[in-house]
């Protein structure tokens, strides 16, 4: 009798004490510092962590630009691509696992001849700096950390 008397305490105590859900803070508000134009100035890392990219040694000038409606549109040597809706959202980082304010981009990958068509790749970055510089460090094993300008 006081073998299931313990045993029936223990279950009650263990079905009490359950796991608590830990809560996710709330997703940071779009900081208006993001909106507006960013010229690129220059990309480090890749493979070989090493590399480094700028207008002057690739001849090619890259914009960001952000809007309000939280639109994105990418415009390389002048041309731009059509806008794509951009989110902002505290996650988790794939590399330390501990919550970063992330930007997420979605692209059209478009495939080689003869194929048609295009996949849509969400790009992720860290959000490092909003000022007058516009640090993004991209969220993939070989990646690039992106240094923009306001425009």
């Amino acid at each position: 009798m006081n073998y299931l008397f313990v045993i029936g305490a223990g279950a009650l105590l263990l079905a009490s004490s359950g796991c608590k859900k830990q809560e996710t803070p709330p997703a940071p508000p779009v900081s208006t510092e993001l909106f507006g134009e960013w010229q690129w100035v220059s990309s480090v890392g890749g493979y070989s962590g090493k590399a480094v990219y700028t207008p002057a040694n690739t001849g090619t000038e890259l914009t960001y630009r952000f809007n309000r409606d939280s639109t994105f549109v990418e415009c390389l040597n002048n041309n731009c691509k059509a806008p794509v809706k951009f989110t902002v959202r505290l996650e988790k980082s794939f590399f330390d696992h501990q919550p970063h304010v992330i930007l997420t981009i979605p692209r059209r990958i478009y495939l080689a001849p003869p194929d048609t068509g295009f996949h849509v790749i969400r790009f992720r970055y860290t959000l490092r700096e909003i000022s007058n510089s516009l640090i993004l460090t991209e969220e993939v094993a070989d990646g690039f950390e992106e240094v923009f300008r306001r425009k």
